[in-house]
């Protein structure tokens, strides 16, 4: 018979790796948007800004299915 003990043992390194690359998505893409906008390249850094925020809005979703037999 399977425990019901649902503690975590530790964090899964996929998970704060997700969490690394979230933040590091979100910053190239300011980064990106500041430097378009300088250039005066307004329409890219528009492109740049709704891409990285979606990327950025995916990548914080986490879902935990657990399943019972």
């Amino acid at each position: 018979m399977t425990s019901d003990d649902r503690t975590r043992v530790g964090d899964p390194r996929g998970t704060r790796m997700l969490g690394w690359v979230t933040a590091l998505t979100g910053l190239v893409a300011i980064v990106a948007v500041v430097a378009l906008a300088f250039m005066g390249h307004s329409e890219a850094a528009i492109a740049t800004g709704a891409v990285g925020t979606s990327a950025t809005a995916v990548g914080g979703l986490q879902i935990t299915v657990n399943v019972r037999h």
